[in-house]
């Protein structure tokens, strides 16, 4: 027991580790409280940071889409034929509540090359992509084009938000270096 106790007493390189491990250890609470929490916490040092670098932020050509992922080919099949069948308005959010868990979904803007689709697909409002299959889950996913927007856009704030605090992360850290 006395050994194990004082065991960086007797082993210089276990010594070395444990020291290494408790500065390591140090330095994270340090930057987690110094930097990361501490950035996005900062709401008008977020602001000025995001209206001082807005030329960073942009939006490359992108879409309002819904990102569903099924369980397998035939919920996949019947849901894009629930889609394509609807004449009004389907209400998203519904249709994954009421799947009992086959249906996983997404919406918002995403870029493009964000969305998980064959090559070379001509996006128009209103399409409902092909599926796409994973082969780890055997899972499909599509998407619906809900708008398209093809030219570059500056992103608002709310929009620019995520990449803006891992900017100032960045910036608070070397400000702090």
């Amino acid at each position: 027991e006395y050994y194990k106790e004082h065991l960086e007493e007797y082993n210089k390189e276990f010594a070395y580790q444990l020291n290494e491990f408790k500065e390591g250890n140090l330095l994270f609470e340090i930057m987690q409280r110094k930097i990361w929490d501490a950035a996005a916490a900062d709401s008008n040092g977020l602001k000025k940071y995001y209206d001082a670098h807005k030329n960073n932020y942009w939006w490359e050509a992108s879409a309002d889409a819904w990102i569903v992922t099924a369980s397998n080919d035939s919920v996949a099949n019947e849901t894009i034929s629930k889609l394509k069948l609807s004449s009004s308005a389907i209400d998203y959010r519904r249709l994954i509540d009421e799947s009992n868990g086959s249906l996983q979904g997404d919406s918002g803007r995403f870029e493009l090359s964000q969305l998980p689709v064959v090559d070379r697909t001509n996006f128009t409002k209103g399409l409902i992509t092909a599926p796409v299959k994973n082969d780890a889950d055997n899972s499909i996913t599509f998407c619906y084009i809900v708008a398209v927007y093809n030219n570059k856009e500056q992103r608002a704030f709310a929009d620019a938000k995520g990449f803006v605090i891992n900017d100032y992360q960045t910036y608070l850290e070397e400000e702090w270096i």
